[in-house]
């Protein structure tokens, strides 16, 4: 899993929420207030729908990173060399 802490991955974890905080700000601007219930505050709407934004894209981050994490356990047990420092491709595999 991704360590925490003052490593590179924690200031990308950093910069993907202030992306995330970003994009629900555009989109809540966009809310019209016809679209939330006349017994809620718009405020509280827009707050509710930020939120629930900004959630859910941080469940996809999460499953993205962990399925990209199980990618690399799989390719390192199917080629352990490459984990050795064998710089040479896979057998099969098309250089770039």
């Amino acid at each position: 899993m991704v360590e925490r802490g003052n490593s590179p991955a924690s200031e990308a974890d950093s910069e993907v929420a202030q992306r995330f905080e970003e994009l629900a700000e555009a989109m809540v601007s966009e809310i019209k207030e016809g679209d939330q219930s006349e017994m809620e505050s718009f405020e509280s709407y827009v707050q509710r729908v930020r939120q629930e934004m900004i959630s859910e894209m941080e469940e996809f981050k999460d499953n993205f990173l962990q399925g990209y994490e199980i990618i690399l356990s799989e390719l390192a047990e199917k080629y352990p060399s490459a984990k050795s420092g064998d710089k040479s491709p896979p057998p099969g595999s098309v250089r770039g």
